[in-house]
């Protein structure tokens, strides 16, 4: 009996949790006034996106290019980042992913690197590329295309 009772008092001393809801007891819907601002993110939009290689005549090199344009309705300069994750079709594993960095024009985003510094064929045609679009609140977006090999 006497553990009962300090059992009791034990549970008694915890502290408890309050919880809050958008209504009231009665179930009618609670206005937080017009101090209380409710943030909406719209996620970005994939619109377009091409990979591929071509030949540099000047570096004596295949060029593997990266360009993608995405839009948001928080405008386009809600979007902080854009991704290219090149896959091998073949395996499902994924080969490499390459940052693009934003251009003159808001909405496109693309990177170009020689082909000799990367893990990526230009020769190999089972490659698709997955292009993704980030924003500030870390909404996301993606297309896949398959890229331009010889």
């Amino acid at each position: 009996m006497n553990k009962l009772l300090a059992l009791t008092a034990l549970v008694a001393m915890l502290p408890a949790c309050l919880i809050y809801t958008d209504s009231t007891p009665s179930g009618d819907y609670y206005d937080p006034g017009p101090d209380v601002v409710i943030d909406y993110n719209a996620a970005p939009q994939m619109l377009d996106a091409q990979a591929g290689c071509f030949w540099d005549r000047r570096l004596q090199d295949d060029v593997w290019y990266f360009d993608a344009t995405a839009d948001d309705a928080d405008g386009p300069y809600d979007i902080v980042e854009m991704w290219a994750d090149v896959y091998d079709d073949i395996t499902g594993e994924l080969i490499e992913s390459f940052e693009l960095v934003p251009t003159e024009d808001p909405y496109l985003w693309s990177v170009e690197y020689m082909a000799s510094s990367v893990y990526i064929d230009c020769w190999y045609p089972w490659y698709s590329v997955d292009f993704v679009a980030i924003d500030a609140y870390e909404a996301w977006d993606s297309l896949l295309v398959y890229p331009e090999t010889y």
